[in-house]
C-alpha cells in the first residue's frame, strides 16, 4: 500500500476519534498524558458543544446549503466517512453526539514539542465511560485491520505491551487505550513517553508554570484554546534574528512594540468562546507596558491619551478602523527608533527633498501637525456625482486624521491642490470647490465625455477624490459624497471619547451584502462560466451567498497593551440588532 492510502484511512480513524462526546464522576484532564517537554497544546474542552454547533447551528445549516458545499459533502471521501460513522453508530447503539459525549466529553488534546525537524505529535481523547471507549476502541482495531488486509498490507498492526498497556503501530505511528482515554502518537516514544506520565503521575505539562499563568490570563469557559511556551525559544539565535530583524527595520515599526511584547512574554495563549450569538477569539500574552524598551514605548500612547478614537460608520459601511500612531513623535525620536548612521542620513535627505514634492511643506512641519489619532473607514457607495456606472463598483474610502495643530489643515491644502493642479494636465482632472453646510469641500472629477487611456471598463468614475475640514478632523476622501457624510458626522461628534485599545476594527455584514448586491451582474456571470450554471441556479446562488453574508452581523478586533498583559479580542456578533445599536 503506498504511503498516501495508509496516511488516508488511519486520518480518517483520527478524525472519527475526534468526531466521536454521561457518568456522574468528572474524566480526568487529557493533559496528564503530555510530558513538560511539550511546549505546544491545543486543547478542545467542549467537543460536544463545538459537534452541536456545526451540526445545527442557523448559519452553519446556510454554509452547507451553498452548492459549491453541498457537493464537498457529496463527494466520494465524505460518503465513505458518513458510511463509517453510520457504522460506529449502529455498532454501538448511539447517535453521533451521544458517542462524542461518552468518548469525548472530557476533552481533546494535541500536543508537541516544536522546534526542529519533524516534531513527534501526541492526541489524547478523554472519554467519561470507559466501557464505551473500550468498545469503541476495539471495533475501531477491527475496521482498521480489515482495511489493511482489504489493501493487502502485510504484517497489519504489530502490537507490543509497554507497562501493561497494549499498543498498536504501524509505520511511525502508535496508538492505545489507557483506561477511558485513547492516545495515537506519529512516533512510539512519544506514546511511551505518555504512558510514562500517566503511570508516574508526574512529569506532565500541566505542572507548567507558563501553561498554569496562561490559563488564568484567558477567560473562563472556552470551547477550545490553544498554548505556545515562548521561553524555549528566546535562548535559540534564529528567534532572536527573528525579532531583532523586525526591530530594526524601518518598515515595520508600527509592529515594534509587538514583537518587544513577543521578545518578554513566557507564552501565548489563545481562546475560543461562546455566549449567544457572538462568537470570540481572543490572544493573550505575559507581557506588557512594564518593561518595554524605550524604542518601542516611544511608539504607544502617552498614559494621559486614549490609544482610539471612536469609529464612524457612515452609511453603508465595509470597515471601520480606529488605531493610534503619533507620527510627529516618531520623528522628534527617530534617532532613538531608527539609530543605524546610514538610515539617519536617508532621513535628514528625505526631509531636505520634501518639500520640493510637498508643496513646500516640510515632512517633519506635516508629522508634527498631524495629530495621534486616525480613522479609516469603507464603504459600499450606492450614489455618484457621475451619470456614467463604472463596470466594476469599487468601495469608497477615506481617511480622517486628527490634527495637533490647525495649521495641518492648510499644510495638507496646499499639498493636495498641488497635487490635483498635476493629476488636471496629466487627466483633464476638474477641481470643484462645493459648500456643505458650514464646511468647505474640494474635489476633483473626471470629465464624461472624453476618453482615458485603456479604462474600457470606466473604472475611474468610482472616484471623485475630495478632501475637506471638520472641526479637529482632515478629512481625505475617494469620494465627495463620503466626504460630505464623513463631514458631517464628525461635526457631530461632539467631545469624542477614547477607547484604551491601540487599534479598533470592525466590519459590517451589511456593507457587504451591499457590496455583493451592487456586483450581481458580474458576480452572475463568472457563476454561469466556471461552474456551467444556467442564468436562474447562477441567480439562486448569488442570493444565496448574500443572504449569507448578510446573516454574519458585526466583526470586531481590537488590540489592547495593558501594564503586565497583551490581549488581541475578535469578535463575531450575529446578531442584527447590534449594528444598529454600534
Amino acid at each position: 500500500m503506498r504511503p498516501r492510502q495508509q496516511g488516508g484511512w488511519l486520518a480518517g480513524l483520527a478524525i472519527l476519534l475526534v468526531t466521536s462526546t454521561l457518568r456522574a464522576d468528572a474524566p480526568g484532564d487529557p493533559l496528564r498524558f503530555v510530558p513538560d517537554k511539550a511546549n505546544a497544546i491545543f486543547k478542545v474542552e467542549q467537543p460536544g458543544k463545538i459537534a452541536d454547533l456545526f451540526l445545527n447551528h442557523e448559519l452553519s445549516r446556510q454554509v452547507r446549503a451553498i452548492q459549491v458545499v453541498a457537493e464537498l459533502y457529496d463527494s466520494t471521501n465524505a460518503r465513505r466517512f458518513y458510511q463509517l460513522l453510520s457504522y460506529f453508530e449502529k455498532q454501538m447503539g448511539m447517535s453521533t453526539l451521544e458517542l462524542l459525549d461518552k468518548l469525548a466529553g472530557g476533552g481533546i488534546a494535541v500536543a508537541s514539542e516544536l522546534g526542529g525537524g519533524a516534531p513527534p505529535v501526541l492526541l489524547i481523547v478523554q472519554g467519561k465511560d470507559e466501557a464505551v471507549v473500550k468498545k469503541f476502541f476495539a471495533i475501531a482495531l477491527d475496521v482498521a485491520e480489515q482495511e489493511l488486509a482489504r489493501q493487502d498490507v502485510k504484517g497489519g498492526f504489530k502490537k507490543k505491551t509497554y507497562r501493561d498497556v497494549d499498543a498498536y503501530g504501524f509505520d511511525k505511528i502508535a496508538f492505545a487505550r489507557v483506561g477511558d482515554a485513547m492516545l495515537l502518537a506519529t512516533r512510539s516514544n512519544a506514546l511511551k513517553a505518555a504512558i510514562d506520565c500517566y503511570k508516574d503521575g508526574s512529569g506532565s505539562i500541566s505542572k507548567v508554570k507558563a501553561l498554569a499563568d496562561a490559563r488564568k490570563a484567558l477567560p473562563k469557559g472556552p470551547l477550545a484554546w490553544g498554548w505556545l511556551h515562548l521561553e524555549p525559544f528566546h535562548a535559540r539565535p534564529e528567534f532572536k534574528e527573528g525579532i531583532k530583524t523586525v526591530s530594526l527595520q524601518p518598515l515595520f515599526f508600527p509592529v515594534w512594540p509587538l514583537a518587544d511584547v513577543v521578545e518578554r512574554s513566557p507564552y501565548v495563549a489563545a481562546g475560543i468562546y461562546q455566549q449567544g450569538q457572538e462568537f470570540m477569539t481572543t490572544v493573550r500574552m505575559g507581557s506588557g507596558m512594564k518593561g518595554m524598551s524605550e524604542r518601542a514605548a516611544l511608539l504607544m500612547p502617552s498614559a494621559k491619551e486614549a490609544s482610539t478614537l471612536p469609529l464612524l460608520k457612515p452609511a453603508n459601511t465595509l470597515a471601520s478602523l480606529s488605531f493610534h500612531l503619533d507620527l510627529g513623535r516618531f520623528w522628534e525620536n527617530r534617532k532613538k527608533l531608527i539609530p543605524g548612521k546610514q538610515e539617519g542620513m536617508q532621513l535628514d535627505q528625505l526631509e531636505k527633498a520634501s518639500a520640493l514634492f510637498l508643496g513646500g511643506v516640510k515632512l517633519s512641519t506635516l508629522l508634527k501637525q498631524a495629530g495621534a489619532h486616525h480613522r479609516l473607514v469603507a464603504v459600499q457607495q450606492t450614489k455618484s456625482v457621475y451619470k456614467t456606472t463604472p463596470n466594476q463598483p469599487i468601495p469608497g474610502f477615506a481617511w480622517v486624521i486628527e490634527m495637533r495643530d490647525p495649521e495641518f489643515a492648510r499644510s495638507m491644502e496646499t499639498i493636495l491642490r498641488g497635487a490635483g493642479l498635476l493629476a488636471s494636465t496629466q487627466a483633464n482632472l476638474k477641481m470643484v470647490e462645493e459648500k456643505h453646510g458650514p464646511h468647505k469641500i474640494v474635489s476633483y472629477r473626471f470629465p464624461e465625455d472624453r476618453k482615458f487611456g485603456n479604462d474600457t471598463g470606466s473604472i475611474r468614475f468610482n472616484f471623485s477624490p475630495a478632501f475637506v475640514k471638520s472641526g479637529k478632523q482632515m478629512i481625505l476622501s475617494s469620494t465627495v459624497e463620503l466626504a460630505r457624510e464623513l463631514a458631517d458626522l464628525v461635526a457631530q461628534e461632539g467631545p469624542t471619547r477614547g477607547s484604551t485599545a491601540s487599534t479598533h476594527w470592525q466590519f459590517y455584514a451589511t456593507g457587504g451584502a451591499a457590496a455583493l448586491r451592487s456586483a450581481e451582474k458580474q458576480l452572475r456571470t463568472q457563476y454561469i462560466l466556471s461552474q456551467a450554471l444556467s442564468p436562474k441556479e447562477a441567480q439562486d446562488q448569488i442570493r444565496q451567498l448574500i443572504a449569507l453574508v448578510e446573516r454574519l452581523g458585526v466583526l470586531t478586533i481590537e488590540t489592547n497593551y495593558g501594564a503586565g498583559d497583551f490581549r488581541l479580542d475578535i469578535r463575531l456578533n450575529l446578531d442584527h440588532a447590534r449594528e444598529a445599536r454600534d
